[in-house]
């Protein structure tokens, strides 16, 4: 059994076989679903989906690179919509330095204040970066340092698509996240192995990021959770175990930080 930690299936690229996507996936044995929202109207459509299908569950917040949408009184409609049961975390926010496409000032203040309310409803969050790991990594950590009742039991968030170094990655293990892996992870020149190979399966979650980052061999065509099994194999691989162990760890994983139902 594989989790998807990480599938925006709201986004119109999924239109026309949104069905067939799902099903090949579970024929694939994904049989659950994280999706991050990026801002109001795709926390929205998350949401429809999650009320359509059992087996998908959301996280809602402002992607950095959607932030030129943000506004308090956007944000305090996003709040609102945290009461649905199938809300599990606060996502995807984070800092993009690679596009900039919002002042970085803009970035941290609104990153910190997703996390103070990530913080407030007890809830983990899903962290996005780019050119800008180790400050998103010092304030996660901060908030971790500050508030021990947050996620006291259980994971206080994840660093999806990681590409932080072994250093970066234990410093995050240390204070309580997770980090995930997409198909970057069988791109023939990724960075990460070494990294994976020293933080192990026990500690990752699998995600696809689809329909964006698609594995080896169907790079270049749309993602779908359907491949999760492809980036297992790898990863396999890289820690030398098996395909079920990675299986196990990744999928409880999962389950504890978004407490999703077993």
């Amino acid at each position: 059994m594989f989790i998807d930690s990480h599938t925006h299936l709201f986004y119109p690229d999924f239109d026309e076989d949104r069905n067939e996507v799902i099903r090949r996936a579970h024929d694939a044995g994904v049989t659950q679903f994280v999706v991050p929202a990026t801002n109001i109207e795709t926390s929205l459509r998350a949401l429809e989906l999650a009320e359509t299908y059992p087996d998908i569950f959301v996280a809602l917040g402002y992607h950095p690179l959607d932030l030129e949408q943000y506004s308090g009184e956007q944000y305090e409609k996003l709040k609102e919509l945290y009461s649905h049961k199938k809300v599990v975390a606060v996502g995807e926010i984070g800092l993009d330095y690679f596009y900039d496409s919002s002042p970085r000032d803009v970035q941290i203040k609104i990153y910190q204040q997703q996390i103070e309310w990530a913080v407030e409803k007890n809830l983990p969050i899903i962290v996005h970066t780019r050119d800008s790991v180790q400050q998103a990594i010092d304030i996660a950590v901060q908030f971790s340092k500050e508030n021990r009742q947050w996620c006291s039991e259980n994971y206080k968030g994840v660093f999806h698509c990681f590409s932080g170094n072994t250093e970066q990655a234990f410093q995050l293990l240390d204070s309580g996240f997770l980090v995930s892996y997409p198909g970057i992870v069988t791109f023939k020149k990724t960075t990460v192995l070494e990294t994976l190979r020293e933080v192990g399966c026990k500690n990752i979650m699998l995600e696809t990021d689809a329909p964006y980052l698609t594995p080896v061999p169907y790079r270049g065509k749309r993602n779908e959770p359907s491949y999760i099994p492809l980036i297992a194999q790898k990863i396999a691989e890289v820690c030398q175990v098996s395909v079920e162990e990675v299986a196990k760890h990744t999928t409880h994983n999962a389950q504890k930080i978004f407490s999703l139902p077993l």
